[in-house]
């Protein structure tokens, strides 16, 4: 049993020790389990049987279409022993071992080299068997050389292979050895959920592969890239410190899955505040899978202004009472969006006009999702689609839904 499962089993147990469990066996005794000894159980330590004190229930067994009358005896009853708190804390301890010591030779320590002269510090991880290793832009923007720190002390040069600053991702490489590289393990960051458990493995201030954890905050945010015009969907949030240096290193789930790439944080003085973004893995996928393969990632564009419906807009637009999405503001001309027939807000099409009367289209339904803000447009449009790709969505104008097939553009750089 490995560590996590065994702060599961330790929790569950803590949780229910002082609640009696009584089951009925409700199968033919052709069908009852052996039952567990008591030196059995006390050998094994976990388990305490409890004898049924009735020796014979009525049940009923389907065979075919007729009911058959058993009197099978019932299965003894289990009971898990309650953990001490040393236990439940030993459990937890163990499973953040394991995770640092399976993902720790992934997680690089990245040094930035301008004009001959080391000038920063960041952290990435091994995408491949490859070489490949997936950091963020920030890290490696004007860099003139780069060189690779791994826990075990291997140390090599790397060159960019590709840049991707609308979701601060890029790409470096390294001389891979044959058969010495651990890729990181990926999970689903559309999977992940507030509460959930945040681990943090970098390079903060420099102290190389240094592991912090907290929480998953919320999921969902949508942060500038700081590097272009254009925003990063789906970012999670979390509490799990995140300091300079620990840009482009992994956010981790309690399997040690990668769930992020630590990108930014919230703070008045630079350092961490307890509120820190990572790019979302399933981003990072696509991203990392076009920079490897053509040196740039390409975006589908829509080319539209919106802003998410509210009372006020529902309001002064007179929308229906109920309806939630997004609100079309201003759609560019040649777009995608004008192609398909979406309209913007008619004032907003008169010169000088800057007092939008909310009469545009706004989104309820694209692809399968629906929509609730501009963030969830912003977000499919990015995750789940490419230029040429074509999408469906429903709109609503002038109290009607409207069926639209829309043919997506290619972003602008």
């Amino acid at each position: 049993m490995n560590s996590n499962k065994k702060l599961q089993a330790l929790a569950l147990g803590a949780l229910f020790a002082s609640v009696a469990l009584f089951a009925i066996a409700c199968t033919g005794a052709k069908d009852a389990a052996p039952a567990t000894s008591t030196s059995q159980a006390q050998t094994a330590g976990a388990v305490q049987t409890i004898p049924v004190v009735s020796t014979s229930v009525a049940v009923q067994q389907t065979k075919g279409d007729a009911a058959v009358a058993t009197g099978a005896a019932p299965a003894p009853l289990t009971a898990a022993v309650q953990p001490s708190a040393g236990d439940i804390v030993a459990a937890q301890e163990q499973a953040f071992t394991d995770i640092y010591e399976q993902t720790v030779p992934s997680v690089v320590h990245i040094l930035i080299k301008q004009d001959g002269i080391y000038v920063g510090e960041g952290s990435g991880f091994v995408w491949d068997k490859d070489g490949h290793i997936l950091t963020n832009y920030h890290v490696v923007q004007g860099s003139s050389g780069l060189r690779v720190l791994f826990h075990d002390g291997s140390d090599y040069d790397a060159t960019v292979v590709g840049t991707d600053p609308d979701a601060d991702l890029a790409v470096i490489k390294i001389d891979s050895p044959a058969g010495g590289l651990i890729p990181a393990v990926l999970g689903k960051s559309a999977n992940v959920r507030p509460g959930q458990t945040a681990i943090a493995i970098g390079n903060p201030f420099g102290k190389d592969f240094t592991m912090t954890t907290g929480i998953v905050s919320a999921v969902g945010r949508v942060i500038d890239s700081g590097f272009s015009n254009y925003k990063i969907p789906a970012v999670i949030q979390t509490d799990a410190a995140i300091n300079p240096g620990n840009s482009g290193g992994p956010l981790l789930d309690r399997e040690g899955r990668v769930i992020g790439i630590n990108t930014q944080i919230q703070s008045n003085n630079q350092q961490n505040s307890g509120v820190g973004f990572a790019v979302p893995i399933d981003l990072a996928r696509r991203v990392a899978a076009s920079l490897i393969n053509k040196g740039r990632h390409d975006y589908s564009y829509l080319g539209i202004s919106g802003q998410d419906v509210n009372r006020d807009i529902r309001e002064a637009g007179r929308l229906p009472a109920d309806i939630k999405g997004a609100i079309m503001l201003s759609v560019a001309p040649g777009s995608a969006a004008e192609k398909a027939g979406l309209k913007g807000d008619s004032a907003l099409t008169t010169a000088g006009a800057r007092q939008p009367r909310y009469d545009g289209d706004v989104i309820v339904t694209i692809g399968d999702t629906s929509v609730k803000s501009i963030d969830d447009v912003i977000a499919y449009l990015a995750l789940n689609t490419s230029p040429g790709d074509m999408v469906r969505m429903v709109v609503v104008r002038a109290g009607r839904e409207m069926v639209l097939n829309v043919t997506m553009g290619n972003r602008p750089r």
